[in-house]
Formats: C-alpha cells, sequence, structure tokens
C-alpha cells in the first residue's frame, strides 16, 4: 500500500530539511541525501514485507524469516555431508557452522 503523494511530499520535505543540500561549494564526494537512482529501484517503496540484510521481514506479523534462496544453503551444505561420513575437511565444517551460525536467530 503506497502512501498518499501528500504524506510522501510532506517526508521528502522533512528530509530536505534535516539534510542540505548539496551546493557548488561541496567538494565533488557529497552526494544528495536522498538517492533518486535508488528510490527509482524501490528503496523508498512502502512496504509491509521486505527482503533487509538478506531476511524477509514481516512488519504486520511482527516475523523474520529466511528467503528460499537462502535456506536452499544450508541444505545443499548438509546434502553434502554423508550421514555415515566420520571425517569431514576442516574448510566444509567451517562452511557448515557458518551458515547455520549466521541463521540460528531465525530457528526459534
Amino acid at each position: 500500500m503506497a502512501p498518499a503523494p501528500r504524506q510522501t511530499r510532506a517526508l521528502f520535505t522533512a528530509l530536505d530539511s534535516v539534510f542540505r543540500p548539496v551546493d557548488a561549494k561541496d567538494s565533488e564526494c557529497c552526494q544528495e541525501p536522498a538517492s533518486i537512482k535508488k528510490l527509482f529501484k524501490g528503496d523508498g517503496r512502502w512496504d509491509t514485507r521486505k527482503i533487509i540484510l538478506g531476511w524477509l521481514i514481516n512488519t504486520i506479523q511482527g516475523t523474520i524469516e529466511l528467503p528460499p534462496y537462502r535456506i536452499a544453503r544450508p541444505n545443499a551444505l548438509l546434502g553434502s555431508v554423508a550421514p555415515d561420513q566420520r571425517v569431514i575437511i576442516v574448510k566444509q565444517c567451517h562452511q557448515v557452522l557458518g551458515d547455520l551460525r549466521s541463521k540460528s536467530i531465525a530457528i526459534p
């Protein structure tokens, strides 16, 4: 659900009042506070479900979950280790543990 144009205009007016616009005296490394390019890509889209830092966040339900493409990697890593395998390469062990550790917040 997109906000009304009046609300969007008020939001960008507030943004401009907090951050001064870039002028000719600034160095070339200064950038506009709100990137028009990123806004056109959809970064400023008003969604209740959005992927942020690789997590699917649902603000209505108050949940955090993994998107399908992030669920596939631990399944593939665990599938590469045979159930009766007694020894594992250290690098492979670190990959499995690191991937599961980064996703452990979503387990509960």
